[in-house]
């Protein structure tokens, strides 16, 4: 028995060391002979940069790499933006086929071991980091940036008293929140522009992100209501609001899809919260188009119960959400950040009834 484990420890032993011949001196594997894009080195061992900063701060960039070659390219894509191969040539509602080349999802906006870049809106933004060594390694990281008010947001509370007519228009609302579900690598923000504007944009393909992956943005405006009135009331509500963007969608892949959705959530102070869509486009395998622009006026009507001397939480958000499934997968864009107002929150009626 005893010879047996002896036997096994210098077999561990034999495999440990001849485990280590390939590395550096830093304990990274060595690469092969022939060069594959996307296989290491060089590694990004972490990209810096500010978690949560105030709007018109420098947000300050870096990163570190492990790599057995020079680093001979840093490129960043900070400054996210939708080039015009994702909108029509026409600025109306429907399908429509994009023309020329598809741009690459990353863009390099900024070079250099630190680079800076002022936010000027509200949101969640990735800061996408792309290096090649000397030896023809490509490696992609990237981290994200919550972009936070100087002065942090201070709601009141809007009375809606029963049997009347109350309107708050959407600049009146005074709350906003930002959700972004991505890989860091991945070009994708959502921010917005006072407290009715909104803004959206990623674009993935095979090249930056292949197989499964998801991403979702999402922006929320809020405002305190209180319910004047005893009893149960029907809340006749009418949200109005304006849509504008584009939704790309590249494969033929059947699971896949994109999709823009706006929607309404009310919340009791104590109790839990009630979430109705309003308004949804989607593109998917089925759709004989690779492109869909948005361009339009809705308003919608919806109905809640409420309960009278009570404080409400009520919110208009806007989803974005791109959904691929491993396989043949090309890619999905959306583009809510052409215009001046990609989704406008124009105003909402509310209307209490017994």
């Amino acid at each position: 028995m005893k010879k047996m484990v002896l036997l096994f420890a210098i077999s561990i032993l034999i495999l440990a060391f001849v485990g280590c011949d390939n590395n550096d001196d830093n304990g990274i594997t060595a690469p092969a002979d022939t060069n594959h894009t996307n296989v290491d080195p060089p590694f990004i061992s972490d990209v810096n940069g500010p978690y949560e900063i105030e709007v018109g701060s420098d947000a300050v960039y870096s990163c570190t790499i492990l790599s057995d070659a020079d680093i001979i390219r840093r490129s960043w894509n900070l400054d996210l933006f939708a080039d015009d191969y994702f909108y029509p040539a026409t600025a109306t509602e429907g399908a429509f086929t994009p023309t020329g080349t598809m741009p690459s999802p990353f863009v390099e906006t900024d070079t250099g071991q630190t680079p800076t870049f002022v936010y000027a809106n509200r949101g969640k933004y990735t800061a996408a980091l792309e290096i090649e060594d000397a030896d023809g390694y490509v490696e992609r990281g990237g981290t994200m940036a919550f972009v936070v008010p100087i002065t942090a947001d201070d709601p009141s509370i809007h009375v809606v008293r029963a049997a009347s007519v109350d309107t708050l228009d959407g600049s009146e609302f005074d709350i906003l929140r930002f959700s972004l579900i991505a890989d860091n690598s991945v070009p994708a923000c959502v921010y917005a522009d006072g407290y009715d504007k909104f803004f959206a944009y990623s674009h993935i393909d095979n090249e930056i992100a292949p197989g499964y992956r998801i991403v979702r943005t999402a922006a929320e405006t809020g405002k305190h209501l209180g319910i004047e009135g005893s009893g149960l009331f029907v809340a006749r509500i009418i949200v109005d609001f304006d849509v504008e963007g584009s939704l790309n969608l590249w494969g033929n892949n059947p699971d896949d899809f994109v999709e823009y959705s706006t929607y309404l959530k009310i919340k009791h102070v104590d109790g839990l919260t009630r979430m109705h869509y309003l308004y949804s486009k989607r593109l998917d395998w089925t759709s004989t188009e690779q492109g869909y622009y948005l361009d339009g006026n809705h308003v919608i009507e919806d109905t809640l119960n409420v309960m009278g001397n009570e404080e409400y939480e009520f919110w208009f958000g806007v989803e974005t959400f791109q959904y691929h499934a491993a396989g043949d997968s090309a890619g999905s864009a959306v583009c809510f950040d052409g215009v001046d107002a990609p989704t406008l929150l124009n105003k909402v009626t509310f209307e209490l009834e017994k």
